[in-house]
């Protein structure tokens, strides 16, 4: 009853929001204000460890956005992946990363329908999949964009949301006899200049009434030209586990040179438990990446960016370490404003 509350909740106050903008819509305004493009990104890898040798390209990015206005308080964003299959549970939307339209209420009050990123707090989190280049167990495993509501606090320099999503660790729909929900309390922001802060608590339903719990703290820390991404995440799903035994661990270290930016990436996952997280990382399993790399953007305006990196993974740290793959990656990224 709780959770149907909620929902209905948010419904009520979507339907308010759109009754009173709805006659703001103008056909004229929305040309003026529409943005059309397609972002690419095209990798050349290569992957080698032990016997493992191998050298192939990848389309790794192919996105249509369509972004802009309805009027002063109405946004919108669609953001779908051509190159990815449109089957799942969401079929034709399960290669669409975004697709919400956003209500400002008022001057602070922000309601966003439809498919989204899921409010996960820390940095690394927040990478759009064309931007990421050495991904933890935490970003590969948990889906960062799904259908739900979201209710945002805007004051400052500072955001706060509760947002109700798809259960982002539910087994399938078609498998699912139950509504399975992701819950989030989200906080973003600036504490001081040059320190942002991306702070999360998440509950996860991944069967009927069982939740992992999630606590995620990010910091980023700017200066100069040097930025430290620093994300910490834990994972809890019984009420007799402890404090930072399931976690994930993240740093990014970047220095912009003006057309060049260098990165160094460090990332630590583990479960020190006999039982497996659910649809995150297994029992007494443990994983360390590691990396670095150069972006390099001719233009000014950055739409076209050449990067390069290594990156190496190293797993089952628990018990016997081993060395996982290698990689070497060369890419290109371009942006084509088409409207």
């Amino acid at each position: 009853m709780k959770r149907t509350g909620i929902i209905m909740a948010g419904m009520l106050l979507l339907g308010v929001a759109s009754t009173s903008y709805a006659q703001e819509f103008k056909p004229d305004y929305i040309r003026n204000n529409a943005v059309l493009q397609i972002e690419t990104r095209v990798d050349a890898k290569t992957e080698f460890d032990g016997d493992i040798f191998k050298t192939y390209g990848e389309c790794k990015n192919f996105n249509f956005v369509l972004k802009g206005k309805l009027s002063e308080r109405i946004s919108y964003k669609f953001r779908h992946r051509l190159n990815r299959a449109t089957v799942g549970d969401d079929k034709f939307l399960n290669a669409t990363d975004h697709a919400w339209i956003a209500f400002n209420a008022s001057d602070n009050f922000v309601i966003t329908a439809g498919k989204q990123t899921v409010a996960l707090g820390g940095f690394e989190y927040d990478y759009a999949p064309i931007d990421m280049y050495i991904p933890s167990i935490l970003y590969d495993n948990i889906p960062g964009y799904k259908i739900g509501l979201d209710f945002g606090y805007l004051f400052g320099k500072n955001d706060w949301h509760f947002q109700v999503v798809n259960g982002s660790l539910a087994p399938s729909e078609k498998d699912a006899t139950h509504s399975y929900l992701t819950y989030s309390f989200a906080l973003n922001g600036q504490y001081v200049d040059g320190i942002n802060y991306r702070h999360s608590v998440n509950f996860y339903e991944y069967g009927k009434g069982k939740f992992i719990n999630m606590i995620a703290l990010g910091h980023q820390f700017n200066i100069g030209k040097f930025c430290l991404e620093a994300d910490l995440t834990n994972r809890a799903y019984t009420d007799d586990m402890e404090l930072f035994k399931d976690y994930t661990l993240t740093g990014n270290f970047k220095y912009d040179f003006g057309k060049v930016v260098g990165f160094v990436k460090l990332g630590y996952d583990e479960n020190g438990y006999e039982v497996p997280t659910p649809n995150v990382i297994g029992a007494r399993e443990a994983q360390m990446i590691y990396g670095f790399g150069i972006e390099y953007f001719p233009f000014t305006s950055r739409s076209i960016r050449f990067h390069g990196y290594y990156s190496n993974c190293r797993y089952d740290m628990l018990n016997t370490a081993k060395t996982g793959t290698n990689l070497i990656n060369i890419g290109l990224r371009w942006d084509v404003r088409v409207l």
